[in-house]
């Protein structure tokens, strides 16, 4: 009698496991397929402004994606099979993706990154300098041809070249703030400046810089001259810009202020290139 309990729980067991499988394969076989993939800015490592995915004619327009930074981007209701992503944005360089959907979800494997490719109108960088108990904090604006400041735009892979001199008048240290008859004196710093990328949506300035105060040789001048190169690299292999900017610091970080632009005009299409001052900052 016991045997008979056994063998009847164990078809029993049978037919709920063969059920359940019969059960699970249906709804697979009818589920539709999903893609979820991250995008983000192969230099900043953040989130791309006004992206565009699209796959069988579904867009995603991704402006800011979040402000926590790069979030995951998913499509539901796809079919199953070969099909191409293609993703874009304006000013990056775009690109397709070729992927086999299967039933279920499917996430894209690794990150794919975008490289941007200009500053759009571009015709002028003005930087703001602010004095700090440590040192010297600056914001870089980039402004289109009609003056206004561009706040959207691909983080390109920019260079700032930074000189600090005494600010003299009449051939003395200045002890007052003056727009007119001052000069350069003793360069107190020369070379570069590392900048960092600020992704905040609601953010003006997406360049920022610092110099702390220990980097300047000493001077007790009351005023001081921040002389900026900054220098966007145009049509430059990724693998040759630290060699490209290693030998612009080289070349100009001594050179005459009156012989730089011509230097940097040299370079022809490989680079553009800003200057701007910052006078009567408090030494």
């Amino acid at each position: 009698m016991k045997q008979r309990h056994s063998i009847i729980l164990i078809i029993f067991l049978v037919v709920v496991v063969a059920a359940t499988g019969v059960f699970v394969y249906f709804i697979t076989f009818f589920q539709s397929s999903s893609l979820t993939l991250t995008v983000r800015d192969s230099v900043s490592k953040s989130w791309i402004w006004d992206l565009e995915i699209e796959v069988q004619n579904k867009i995603i327009n991704a402006f800011f994606q979040s402000d926590q930074g790069v979030t995951e981007l998913t499509f539901p209701d796809l079919k199953r099979g070969e099909w191409k992503v293609s993703v874009r944005a304006p000013y990056y360089e775009s690109t397709e993706i070729p992927v086999d959907l299967k039933r279920g979800k499917n996430i894209l494997p690794g990150i794919i990154e975008l490289k941007g490719l200009e500053i759009p109108d571009v015709k002028k960088f003005y930087v703001f300098t602010g004095r700090r108990p440590d040192g010297y904090a600056f914001e870089l604006r980039p402004v289109n041809s009609r003056g206004y400041a561009i706040a959207n735009h691909p983080c390109l892979d920019i260079w700032i070249g930074l000189k600090v001199s005494e600010q003299l008048l009449e051939g003395r240290a200045a002890d007052t703030p003056s727009d007119l008859g001052a000069e350069r004196g003793m360069m107190l710093y020369g070379g570069d400046v590392k900048w960092q990328w600020d992704a905040t949506p609601e953010t003006q300035f997406r360049y920022s810089a610092f110099l702390p105060s220990g980097e300047l040789k000493p001077s007790t001048a009351a005023y001081l001259v921040f002389d900026f190169i900054i220098i966007v690299p145009k049509n430059v292999d990724t693998d040759l810009l630290p060699e490209m900017k290693d030998g612009i610091r080289e070349k100009i970080i001594d050179m005459p202020w009156e012989e730089v632009a011509e230097y940097l005009d040299s370079m022809g299409e490989s680079l553009s290139w800003y200057i701007d001052s910052s006078w009567n900052i408090e030494g």
